[in-house]
């Protein structure tokens, strides 16, 4: 079996489905509770977003990065920043 043809297909795919970066940042409802910015990576074709926050050592799960963005609005008045260009993503 010819591992550097693996290897190589491999190396490829890393940068094919790689996920779109992002952050989400802003302050908690409870002002006392201080700010909020956590990051997270949207995969392609659907494959969901992972979320985390190192203040609060919370990682999530959801279907988008909007739908994360939603779910934050709960708790805090957030924004989202893209991180990684649509353009720079291949798919």
């Amino acid at each position: 079996m010819d591992t550097n043809w693996i290897r190589s297909v491999l190396a490829d795919a890393a940068v094919i489905c790689q996920p779109r970066l992002f952050a989400i940042h802003g302050l908690y409802e409870n002002r006392e509770l201080g700010t909020i910015l956590g990051w997270g990576m949207q995969f392609p074709d659907g494959q969901g977003t992972v979320y985390t926050d190192p203040n609060t050592r919370a990682t999530r799960g959801t279907s988008t990065a909007e739908n994360m963005l939603l779910h934050m609005r709960v708790i805090g008045d957030v924004e989202l920043t893209w991180l990684t260009d649509p353009a720079q993503v291949t798919k």
